[in-house]
């Protein structure tokens, strides 16, 4: 998505594109593969965070 949105349209963006995704880190076992994937909250304070800043 970060890709598609600055090559269409970089020249109108008033913040920065910010990623939301997984650790840099090996996957881990099962158990603790929930804090490891995006969540619908982590993307929903990326969000924040870029609009706060726009």
């Amino acid at each position: 998505v970060v890709a598609t949105i600055v090559e269409q349209a970089f020249w109108s963006l008033t913040a920065p594109v910010l990623r939301v995704g997984a650790p840099d880190a090996p996957y881990p076992i099962s158990s603790l593969e929930q804090l490891y994937v995006p969540s619908v909250d982590r993307a929903l304070e990326g969000i924040r965070r870029v609009m706060a800043a726009a």
